[in-house]
């Protein structure tokens, strides 16, 4: 299915970007449109099917993650959460356990997410308007010491990145925040996981060519951020 939403492209001519590009920022004036393109993926590992959903130039499993690994489980040790919810990862786990052909996003490619208000990324039933088409859902986290928290209330999220005290980057949505919260997250900790696919070498060449950060802003037709 491929849904019409309105979109601003600040387009760059010019040598290699020397600043990180974040296609995903506020602009007010969108003049141009790109689709939202929704997909399935077949995890051939297990045959477990996945939702997908393209936003901009990046397709995301829009389902959490729910492979078996070690160092990984279900919200309170219940199956009927993995299926809701997806399994939770300490981030060594959560660093390859996306199948082939998809990776555990960096901190740079969540930050592409970070100016989509918050309630676009969360499913209807979680107060959200999900106009991304993301369908993020609470599935709390794992302590170290064994025990579950916010399952119904929060979601976590790891990246790949570990350039931060006190271990990983990740992120935190809550319904009572009006976006993603990016923090530094003690590794050991069970946090769900959204798998990004690969990009070929092709576009990534083709970003490097850009001399400033185009601006993507992905705003449905008729206002979503009240």
């Amino acid at each position: 299915m491929k849904i019409m939403i309105s979109i601003s492209l600040a387009l760059c001519v010019g040598v290699a970007a020397e600043r990180p590009i974040r296609p995903l920022i506020h602009n007010s004036a969108a003049k141009d449109s790109v689709i939202l393109e929704r997909g399935t993926f077949i995890d051939s590992r297990d045959g477990k099917n996945y939702k997908t959903i393209r936003i901009g130039s990046q397709v995301w499993m829009a389902e959490n993650l729910n492979y078996v690994t070690a160092n990984s489980w279900c919200y309170a040790n219940k199956a009927s959460k993995c299926a809701k919810w997806g399994r939770l990862y300490v981030w060594q786990a959560a660093r390859s356990a996306c199948p082939s052909g998809w990776h555990l996003p960096s901190d740079e490619e969540w930050s592409v997410l970070d100016s989509i208000p918050a309630k676009g990324l969360r499913t209807q039933s979680w107060n959200g308007t999900n106009v991304t088409g993301f369908d993020a859902l609470p599935g709390g986290y794992r302590y170290r010491d064994g025990s579950f928290y916010n399952g119904g209330e929060l979601a976590f999220f790891w990246s790949s990145s570990d350039d931060v005290v006190p271990g990983a980057w990740g992120r935190e949505l809550v319904a009572a925040r009006k976006s993603l919260i990016r923090m530094g997250y003690h590794k050991p900790g069970g946090f769900s996981v959204r798998c990004l696919k690969d990009r070929p070498e092709r576009d990534l060449k083709a970003i490097e060519a850009l001399s400033c950060a185009p601006e993507l802003l992905v705003h449905p037709i008729g206002e979503w951020d009240r």
